[in-house]
C-alpha cells in the first residue's frame, strides 16, 4: 500500500501536470490578427456626453495572456490565480496602459529597480519580465476610452511623475487579499452581482477620498491597481464610478478594464504581429491614425 507521504507526493504530480496542462491550453493562439468593430457600433458602458466644442482624445489600454517560454516559470502560478479570477470575455492576466498605438505601453512588473517600465511587445529584450515571455503564443487586446483632452494630459502627466520621481515596486503582498477579494467575487457571489463595482462585495468601512486626496502617493502596486489608480485620480468618469460605486482600486484586475465607462474594443493580435495588426485597424478606422506611426514597422 501507498504511505500518506507517496499519496501526497502523486496527487501534488497530478496536480502540477493538470495545472501546466492548462496553461498550455490558454496560451494556445492561431496568431491571427483580428479587427473589431465596437468603436463603430457600441461602447461597453455608455459614455458621459462630451461638450461638442471640447477636445478628446484616446487613452489605450493593452490586455494581455502571456506566454511563458519555459511552463516552470514560477510567474505561471500568478498568471493562474489571476486568470482563474478573471470576469471577463477574455483570458488575461495583466494589463498595461499607453497613450498611442505605437507599441510603447507602461505596465507594473517584476524586474529592475523601477518597476513601473515600457512594454514593447516587438523587442522584449529591456523589460526583465516580458524577456521570459514567448512573443509567438502570447495574445494581447487592445482597448480604448475616449476622454476629454485636459484629462488625457493629466493621466499621461501623472505616469510620467511616477517614472521620473516615485520607484514603483510591484506588491507581491497585495495579490493575496486582492486575488481573496476576486475569488469570492467570482466563486462565492451570484452571476448577477458579479459585475464590476457591485455593492455588496464592497468594504463598507472604505474611505475612497483617502485615496482621491492622498498625502501623498502610493509606490505599491500590481499592474491593474496602478492603472485603476491613475485613471481614478485623472478622468471624471471613471472617478465618478468609483465613487457612487465606493470601488477600491486595489482590487481591480486585469479584465476589469473591459467594461470601463466608455471603453471600446480595437483589435487583437499575438505580441509578434502586434505592429501588423496595429496598422491593419488604423488603415480600416483612419480616425485614429494620428495615433500610430507606421515608421516602426520598418525599423
Amino acid at each position: 500500500m501507498c504511505s500518506v507521504t507517496e499519496k501526497i507526493k502523486r496527487v501534488f504530480r497530478t496536480s502540477l501536470f493538470a495545472l501546466l496542462a492548462l496553461l498550455a491550453y490558454s496560451c494556445r493562439t492561431t496568431r491571427t490578427v483580428q479587427i473589431f468593430d465596437d468603436y463603430k457600433e457600441k461602447v461597453t458602458i455608455e459614455a458621459p456626453e462630451l461638450a461638442a466644442d471640447e477636445d478628446e482624445a484616446y487613452i489605450f489600454f493593452r490586455l494581455y495572456n502571456p506566454c511563458y517560454s519555459s511552463p516552470l516559470n514560477v510567474t505561471n502560478l500568478l498568471k493562474f490565480g489571476i486568470s482563474t479570477t478573471n470576469l471577463s470575455e477574455i483570458f488575461v492576466s495583466h494589463a498595461a496602459m499607453g497613450f498611442d498605438l505605437n507599441d510603447n505601453f507602461y505596465g507594473v512588473t517584476l524586474g529592475g529597480k523601477q518597476q513601473l517600465k515600457l512594454e514593447i511587445c516587438t523587442d522584449l529584450s529591456n523589460n526583465p519580465y516580458m524577456r521570459k515571455c514567448d512573443p509567438v503564443s502570447s495574445e494581447l487586446w487592445v482597448y480604448a476610452m475616449k476622454v476629454p483632452r485636459d484629462e488625457y494630459d493629466a493621466t499621461r502627466e501623472m505616469v510620467q511623475f511616477f517614472l521620473d520621481n516615485i520607484i514603483v515596486k510591484y506588491s507581491v503582498m497585495q495579490n493575496f487579499p486582492y486575488t481573496g477579494y476576486n475569488i469570492k467575487r467570482k466563486f462565492f457571489t451570484s452571476k448577477k452581482n458579479q459585475n464590476f463595482g457591485n455593492r455588496n462585495l464592497t468594504n463598507k468601512n472604505y474611505n475612497i477620498y483617502k485615496d482621491l486626496r492622498p498625502k501623498k502617493e502610493p509606490r505599491y502596486f500590481v499592474c491593474s491597481t496602478f492603472m485603476a489608480y491613475v485613471l481614478m485620480r485623472n478622468v471624471e468618469s471613471v472617478r465618478d464610478l468609483f465613487i457612487e460605486k465606493n470601488i477600491n482600486y486595489r482590487y481591480v484586475v486585469p479584465g476589469d478594464f473591459t467594461v470601463f465607462p466608455g471603453v471600446i474594443k480595437l483589435f487583437y493580435s499575438s505580441w509578434e504581429d502586434y505592429l501588423i495588426a496595429a496598422k491593419k485597424f488604423v488603415d480600416e478606422n483612419p480616425d485614429f491614425a494620428p495615433y500610430f506611426n507606421d515608421k516602426e514597422l520598418s525599423e
